[in-house]
Formats: structure tokens, sequence, C-alpha cells
């Protein structure tokens, strides 16, 4: 009797796990392109007067994105991410009334933790946001430590059974929250997506 209950209990269990709607996961690969501007703490809204200026310069970075639904229709998502940047500095002295000084170049090493919300507008089209945790490696201690950022990105994407095709626009502020320099980044994020 104890057998055919349990076999009874198994065959239950196993067609509610069956029927049960599991949200759909993924998994994404990105590489992003950037351009942006290093200034003074973002905190004081900019450049300052009379200081010399610091862009970003061939920005390179890679990513991978972990999306989970968190309603029924899966239309809002969490993502979370991992990204690595890299690329130059070019910092340009103030002007001092002295013969103008060449610019010179700072390697540029910044890792990311973005945690945001993803929203689907329509079929194609969505919108993501949030925190951006980073930590920025430099040789120089005025550029390396730690810090939180925004970002806010409007993007595109095509979707097969298994795979999504995305572009994400994007502009980001990095660690604005530090004592550092903060980030003012614009780019593009590209990625393909795994769904499981």
């Amino acid at each position: 009797m104890k057998t055919k209950i349990i076999f009874i209990i198994v065959i239950l269990t196993f067609f509610t796990l069956s029927s049960y709607s599991q949200p759909k996961n993924e998994f994404a690969l990105t590489y992003g392109k950037s351009i942006g501007t290093a200034t003074y703490s973002i905190l004081r809204q900019g450049f300052l007067t009379g200081t010399g200026s610091t862009d970003l310069q061939n920005n390179n970075a890679l990513g991978v994105r972990y999306f989970r639904p968190i309603n029924e229709k899966g239309r809002t998502k969490l993502e979370l991410g991992l990204n690595y940047s890299w690329g130059k500095l070019k910092i340009k002295p103030a002007y001092t009334g002295e013969p103008e000084v060449d610019p010179w170049y700072k390697d540029f090493n910044l890792i990311s933790l973005p945690v945001y919300m993803n929203h689907s507008l329509g079929k194609y089209f969505f919108i993501n946001y949030g925190l951006i945790l980073d930590y920025q490696d430099a040789v120089e201690n005025e550029y390396s430590g730690f810090g939180i950022g925004t970002g806010f990105g409007f993007g595109a994407r095509y979707s097969t059974d298994r795979y999504t095709f995305f572009v994400n626009p994007k502009s980001e502020k990095h660690l604005f929250l530090s004592e550092k320099d903060g980030l003012l980044e614009f780019g593009i994020l590209c990625g393909i997506a795994y769904t499981f």
C-alpha cells in the first residue's frame, strides 16, 4: 500500500512540475564600445572652470548578463551583469598661459556590476536602468577605487526560440558616489542571449 501511495505522489508531482510554467532565464555574452568624458566629481555637475579635460578613447567592454523574469508575462526582468572595460584616458592639462602642453594618455580599466530592471516595450524594444557597482584600477591613486554609478539605456532585440540578439545604446555614470574621478560614458552594447 505504501508503495502505491508513493508511486501516485511521484506521478502527481511529475505532472505538477511539468505543467508548471517556469520562468525563462537568459544568459548573454556582450560587447560594448563607448566614448565619454572623465570629470572630477560628477557630483559637481561636470567640469570645473579652468581645469583640464579628460576624454575616454578607444574604450571596449566585454561582459556577461543574466536576465530573470520577475512577473508572470516576463515583460519585466531583473538584469544582472559583469563587465570589464579597458581603454585610454586622454588627459589635457589646464591652460596656464604658458606654452600649451601636449596631452598624454593613461590606461583605463574598469570592472562593473550592473543591477538593472529591464522592461519590454512591445515585441522588439526595451528600456533598462539601475545601479552600477564599479571598481577602477589604475597606476595612479587618484584614478583607482570603488564607487556606485547609474545607468540608463534604450534598446532593440530580435528573438528566436532559444536565442535573442540585442543592441542597447546607453548612458552611464560611473564612480559618481566615490571620492575618485567620475566617468560619464555614452556608448552601445551588443549581445547574444541564450534562453534556458
